[in-house]
């Protein structure tokens, strides 16, 4: 084995060493067989001015990035907000401690983020139900298990189209919307839901880099003078996935429907409209992650409604949490 640098000796990471956590993040996929696969644009995402965040890593005594960690959060936010933790460690170098460095490292920069900024403050880590270390490890370091979310696809070769919906309804391309119109909705939808703070436009650019417009749609009531949007499919192509994965995937991002036109068939609709685009372009399987509220009265409802749409479960992923201690003088009146 390399030599390798104390924990002690985490550096402070960056954009300019985008390519550098890229290539670390591809090994770790590899080896750990992950249902996915994250491109160069994902990583330099990662330092979108969108966000607040902090990164770092381990470097061997030879120079070699062997494991990093990155907490990032929204810059418009309300008094409560949650800081997104991700990172990993370089499979040569695991049972060492760097994981349990890696997650301390995280909260504190986490803490430095959200210091003076907010009242109250979550950490997430986001964990295949694969990763059982990194879930034990989590754990002890006193993270709870929130929610979580499956993974589903369905293949497109016997797909046949079911669209039946009032006459008053569109179903047209995103195109012909702005962004604007899709993120109100989406702030709108998810405040009501689940009582989310709004996305900036800043956020909402950074989230949706991958969007694919040809694949995504909206639905508009034409009642009245002017038309309203009762909901909507955004699609992503991650096609740096596919050679690893062995398949093509038209990605299913979100779709949300405004509770004024819940029971007329428009989600199935929109469904059905994005999953014959991602067939036309010759794309294999249309796929999905669909979230698990384990305090809600039928978590499984979605994961029945896709399945119903003959999607099949492929893996699960938990979402672990840990509230950030924060002094109480941090916020200035």
């Amino acid at each position: 084995m390399t030599a390798v640098a104390q924990p002690a000796s985490w550096v402070p990471l960056g954009p300019e060493q985008s390519r550098e956590i890229w290539s670390l993040i591809q090994t770790i996929e590899k080896h750990d067989g992950t249902a996915f696969r994250t491109s160069q644009a994902e990583v330099d995402s990662y330092f979108d001015s969108a966000y607040l965040w902090r990164a770092s890593g381990v470097r061997t005594v030879f120079g070699e990035l062997i494991a990093y960690g990155l907490s990032r959060m929204p810059r418009l936010h309300g008094d409560s907000v949650e800081i997104i933790m991700s990172g990993g460690v370089h499979p040569d170098y695991r049972s060492i401690g760097l994981g349990a460095g890696l997650v301390e490292t995280q909260l504190a920069t986490s803490e430095q983020l959200a210091q003076g900024e907010v009242r109250r403050a979550t950490a997430t880590m986001h964990v295949d139900s694969e990763s059982a270390d990194l879930m034990d490890l989590l754990e002890r370091a006193g993270f709870v298990n929130t929610s979580s979310y499956i993974q589903m696809r369905r293949k497109l070769d016997d797909f046949v189209p079911n669209i039946e919906i009032p006459g008053f309804i569109s179903i047209v391309e995103l195109s012909s919307l702005t962004d604007d119109d899709i993120r109100r909705a989406h702030n709108e939808i998810y405040f009501e839901l689940a009582g989310q703070g709004p996305m900036s436009p800043e956020q909402w650019t950074a989230e949706r880099a991958f969007l694919m417009r040809e694949w995504s749609f909206a639905a508009l009531d034409r009642r009245g003078d002017r038309p309203r949007l009762a909901g909507y499919i955004l699609s992503a192509k991650y096609d740096q996935e596919w050679a690893d994965i062995g398949w093509s995937e038209g990605y299913i991002d979100e779709v949300a429907v405004h509770e004024e036109w819940r029971r007329m068939n428009l989600m199935t609709a929109l469904l059905s409209s994005a999953m014959v685009a991602y067939r036309n372009d010759g794309v294999e399987y249309a796929g999905i992650d669909v979230s698990i509220d384990p305090q809600a009265d039928n978590p499984f409802d979605r994961v029945r409604l896709f399945s119903d749409f003959e999607f099949e479960k492929t893996v699960q992923t938990f979402v672990m949490s840990r509230p950030i201690d924060l002094q109480p003088t941090a916020i200035q009146s």
